[in-house]
């Protein structure tokens, strides 16, 4: 995508009701044009906050960080017992 294309369309996912998101049936307009054509830039529905990498990559490096902090711990307390 080129850093000067924008997409404008609203992401239907924010006013899908619960059975919409459940069976991802707010997808289904998107699927369909992109059966009868080829998909643009212009087709595509912006992301919704929570999806976007910046918010995705703090949400990975924190998790990363923590997820590494248990297993050097563990790693620590299983094999130091265990070594001859």
């Amino acid at each position: 995508m080129d850093i000067g294309t924008r997409v404008t369309k609203t992401n239907p996912v924010k006013q899908a009701n619960i059975i919409n998101r459940l069976f991802f049936w707010w997808t289904m307009p998107l699927f369909w044009k992109g059966a009868k054509k080829d998909l643009l830039v212009t087709d595509l529905y912006a992301p919704v906050t929570s999806n976007k990498s910046k918010e995705l990559g703090d949400a990975l490096q924190r998790y990363s960080t923590i997820f590494s902090a248990i297993i050097h711990s563990r790693d620590y307390l299983f094999f130091n017992d265990s070594v001859v």
